[in-house]
Order: C-alpha cells, then sequence, then structure tokens
C-alpha cells in the first residue's frame, strides 16, 4: 500500500506517518469489515514510548494534551495503513476520544481537537467526522508500573469509510502481494 498522497499531505504539515504501535495484549490495531475500518485507542507514543504522563488540568497544559492528541491521530494513521491504503479513505466517519482530566477539567473537547483537527488539515472535509470525547479521571488499565502514574492524556479512535474494497477485494488484493 503507497498511502503516497497521504504522506505527502503529512510532509507538507511537517509530520511523518509513525510505525503502528505493536499490541500489548489480545487485539488489533485495526480491522477492516467492507468499506469500514474500525481502530484500537492509540496511546500519544513516539518511538514505543508514552511522550508525556499526567492529567490535563493538573499535570499536563491544554496546549501539550492537543499537541499529545495530535500524536495520537498520527497513530490512528499508522493502524489505518496496516489494513487499507490511506490515499483510499473517503470519509473519516467518527472520531473517539477519551481524555485523562484532572478533576474539574471540562476542556476535552479542546484535547481531542488535536487529533480531530489533524484529519482535517490530512484528508479535508473528509477528516471532519462525529466526535465523542470523554474526560476520565482514571486509566487504571494503563497505570505505568515504574512511576505509577497514569499514562496518557488522550486515547484517539477513529471510524474510516473507504472507498471500494469490500471483502472479496482484500482478501484478492492480499493474495496477489503474496
Amino acid at each position: 500500500m503507497a498511502h503516497d498522497k497521504v504522506k505527502a499531505r503529512l510532509a507538507e504539515l511537517g509530520l511523518e506517518l509513525p510505525v503502528a504501535a505493536i499490541p500489548v495484549a489480545a487485539y488489533v490495531p485495526a480491522a477492516r469489515d467492507g468499506k469500514l475500518v474500525f481502530t484500537a485507542g492509540q496511546l500519544p507514543t513516539v518511538d514505543g514510548k508514552i511522550s508525556k504522563t499526567g492529567k490535563v488540568g493538573s499535570d499536563v497544559t491544554v496546549e501539550e494534551a492537543y499537541e499529545l492528541a495530535k500524536i495520537c491521530g498520527l497513530n490512528v494513521l499508522a493502524a489505518l495503513a496496516l489494513v487499507c491504503d490511506l490515499d483510499e479513505v473517503k470519509q473519516i466517519v467518527k472520531t473517539v476520544g477519551f481524555v485523562n482530566s484532572a478533576p474539574g477539567f471540562t476542556n476535552q473537547a479542546g484535547v481531542v481537537n488535536g487529533a480531530s483537527e489533524l484529519f482535517i488539515n490530512v484528508f479535508g472535509e473528509a477528516g471532519r467526522a462525529a466526535r465523542c470525547r470523554r474526560g476520565r479521571g482514571s486509566f487504571r488499565a494503563l497505570r505505568h508500573s515504574d512511576c505509577g502514574g497514569e499514562q496518557t492524556r488522550a486515547i484517539i479512535l477513529a471510524v474510516p469509510m473507504l472507498e471500494g474494497g469490500g471483502p472479496r477485494e482484500v482478501a484478492a488484493a492480499a493474495r496477489r502481494e503474496q
């Protein structure tokens, strides 16, 4: 899969498509069903390491969290690239963001904009999606054993719709690549 247009657009934005994260449990980074692709939640990891830890509104500023959500968005694109050509994305259908928030923090939308605006900048209006964002006080499953602190500001999921490419076409393409 080439991803040429998306890679060129990312380069114009001063960004690069990262390598998809390796799953840490029994799941896949992305799964395709016909024209829909569902991604697993993505953390703000760069080169396999969480970029920053803490809660937005106490340990992490909204501006920092926005940039971390953008990293999550890049990681979504990397996960998508495992199962489809990014140049085939017709529409990002829905973006969901979970933000690790301090008590009283209410600007989760401003954080998740980091991923949403990335998708719009990469795909144009096709990147503008329905969206849900949640503030969470704790991500127990994501607690880092070494530092005991929360590991994430935002977990971003995206559901894109692709041009063409139902299950039969995907299977045929996979056979051709072997």
